[in-house]
């Protein structure tokens, strides 16, 4: 009964199971087909954002540029980035004069400054990112209306009618949700006893409250082999999927997308990686020259969003490619890693930038997080030559391991006055959402 009031519902949505069945095929296209696949698309787009779109149209005539200019996924680095200041800036100059009758939506994205971007979306994008979405609950062994236990941020400010219809939904959806800005040692303990008692198929969240939560049930002494657990909207560190892997079982989805184009990329079954939705985005990793590279900046164009094209648009993340073929089958383009925000980064006295992943590292090769049941950390950059290391642990970590730590940063970044300090708790944004690299030097771009 279940299965059938979630299909009847999802059929509502003009040619979602269509778009999935289509999702269901291209995933095991060659790589030629599916860069014909995005080709093709690219092209309407462009002529789309050239003909309606009156932000494109300047920029083409500025750079001289025709829409026939740009044929393939090659050609769109004849077209600068977009940044997110120049989005934020001209909203109303990226919307588009005319699509077709499409209903449109928009929705908000957190902002640096606090001023968030909206973004309008169109009615059939919305359709893909959502057949997207459910194709990758489909990876994770999702079957229509099993139940989904979300570990999500609400909202604080909501009308009785927004509220009325999130409940109404959760219930046809079986989804069952607990607000990730109420996280208390209370909530932690009913939740893991819940999941203990009554394992749903699927666990879903903030990374770091499903990581809360992981350790809140070793600490029980619960451990549970769930279906699957798919964090999402903040990078899954090592030392986080390790405890998660320990309280949940191996079955960890993890899964890449922002605000602005969402549905960007996801972790299948056998975990080598995060495949790239390529019949939605176009994903280009660059340096800082601006030049292709399996290692850098993140830069999407979304396919499908007519309403307000986003083309070269840097989000901010950093990325990158594997050099692996996933043995699943399917050609998607697979990422490595998605490394964290550009902002996220420490820079090192010597010049070079590194990311909490380094810092992850040295810990996890060091052994440090078991020896001394260390929950969590955040690296904080007080000024250029200078770092704390925050942990949360109940033993001061000795002087030999001290040392050590010191000595390996300083060998990779330069000489830096680091200290190491225990405490209670590393505190949560207004987001619900945890910074565990907090940089001093870049608090203009912090996202909370």
């Amino acid at each position: 009964m279940r299965s059938l009031l979630v299909k009847l519902m999802l059929k509502r949505q003009k040619d979602f199971f269509k778009r999935l069945e289509e999702f269901e095929k291209t995933q095991y296209w060659s790589k030629a087909e599916l860069e014909a696949y995005q080709e093709e698309k690219l092209q309407k787009l462009i002529r789309h954002a050239y003909e309606t779109v009156p932000f494109y149209k300047e920029l083409f005539n500025k750079e001289k540029l025709k829409p026939d200019d740009i044929k393939k996924i090659k050609d769109l680095q004849k077209l600068p980035i977009l940044e997110k200041e120049t989005l934020r800036s001209n909203q109303k100059q990226l919307l588009s004069r005319y699509v077709t009758n499409e209903t449109i939506s928009f929705r908000q994205t957190s902002g640096a400054t606090g001023v968030p971007l909206s973004i309008a979306n169109n009615y059939n994008a919305s359709i893909i990112e959502g057949a997207l979405f459910y194709r990758y609950l489909r990876w994770m062994g999702y079957n229509w209306g099993d139940k989904i236990l979300k570990f999500w941020g609400g909202h604080v400010i909501d009308s009785p009618i927004s509220r009325f219809k999130k409940m109404i939904s959760r219930i046809i959806y079986n989804e069952t949700f607990y607000d990730t800005y109420k996280v208390n040692d209370e909530l932690l303990s009913k939740l893991a006893l819940k999941i203990k008692d009554c394992p749903p198929p699927i666990l879903r969240g903030y990374t770091s409250s499903i990581y809360l939560l992981a350790l809140k049930c070793l600490e029980l002494g619960i451990i549970i082999r769930l279906n699957a657990v798919s964090p999402t909207a903040e990078k899954l560190y090592r030392f986080q999927r390790d405890k998660m892997e320990e309280a949940f079982g191996k079955n960890i989805f993890d899964q890449y997308g922002c605000g602005e184009t969402n549905s960007i990329a996801f972790e299948c079954e056998k975990h080598m990686g995060l495949h790239v939705a390529s019949e939605h985005v176009v994903l280009e990793i660059i340096d800082g020259d601006g030049q292709r590279e399996s290692q850098g900046r993140v830069i999407i164009t979304n396919l499908d969003d007519y309403a307000m094209p986003i083309i070269r648009y840097e989000n901010g993340d950093m990325a990158s490619w594997s050099n692996e073929r996933c043995s699943c089958g399917r050609n998607l383009p697979l990422l490595k890693e998605i490394e964290g925000r550009i902002y996220d980064f420490i820079k090192g006295p010597n010049g070079k930038d590194v990311h909490t992943g380094f810092f992850d590292g040295i810990l996890n090769e060091m052994n440090v997080d078991k020896k001394y049941s260390i929950k969590e950390f955040r690296v904080v950059q007080e000024r250029i030559d200078k770092i704390r290391i925050e942990f949360v642990t109940e033993d001061n970590l000795n002087k030999r391991d001290e040392k050590i730590i010191k000595d390996k940063i300083n060998e990779y970044v330069g000489e830096m006055e680091i200290e190491i300090r225990k405490v209670k708790e590393i505190p949560m944004t207004k987001m619900g959402k945890k910074m565990f690299v907090v940089s001093m030097l870049n608090r203009d771009k912090w996202e909370l």
